[in-house]
């Protein structure tokens, strides 16, 4: 249904991942209503001490990957389980807040007014932004899908999508199925 992938500055070094499905889970029972479910899965790096900004967990992860040479999947496997990822889920009807955003989802501006109504500026124009954290926001639905894939600027997809996991932050508790990297 939603995916977002946080990626800290121009380097893409990965700091999150979610997905928001909706339906019934494997390892829930069945009931009549669980296909209205809205489950969001986050896989997260650990948090650097005192570095707040969210790229560095990516960076952390990223230099932890290079040092311990994980390039096959075992190798990345077990770094990852090391490194005590952060494997989180909710449920997005317990989550008023990260509901809303949700429902905020068509207030998003997907082509920057640059491209679409340039005007004419005086002085001198603002300076581009230098490595950016960048996130990737896709929507799907059973016709197509819609990509965003850019700066965090005011009114974008990567805006919605960080103001939704600010909103998800409290509603977090460790996922039940397996993290991807044991399966």
């Amino acid at each position: 249904m939603i995916t977002i992938v946080y990626w800290g500055d121009s380097e893409s070094w990965p700091v999150y991942g979610l997905a928001i499905r909706q339906g019934c889970l494997k390892h829930q029972p069945v009931t009549r209503d669980c296909h209205r479910r809205r489950t969001v899965r986050m896989v997260r790096a650990p948090a650097p001490p005192d570095q707040p900004r969210p790229r560095m967990r990516g960076f952390k992860l990223g230099m932890r990957m290079i040092q311990a040479r994980a390039t096959t999947r075992e190798a990345v496997a077990a770094e990852l389980e090391r490194a005590s990822m952060e494997w989180l889920e909710a449920d997005l009807a317990q989550c008023p807040a990260a509901s809303a955003v949700v429902g905020d989802a068509d207030k998003i501006i997907w082509v920057a007014e640059e491209i679409h109504a340039p005007k004419m500026k005086t002085g001198v124009p603002a300076p581009p932004p230098f490595h950016a954290d960048s996130v990737e926001v896709t929507f799907r639905t059973s016709t197509g899908r819609s990509t965003y894939s850019g700066a965090i600027e005011k009114g974008s997809a990567a805006a919605w999508a960080t103001r939704l996991v600010e909103a998800l932050e409290p509603c977090w508790h460790p996922a039940a199925a397996a993290p991807p990297w044991r399966r």
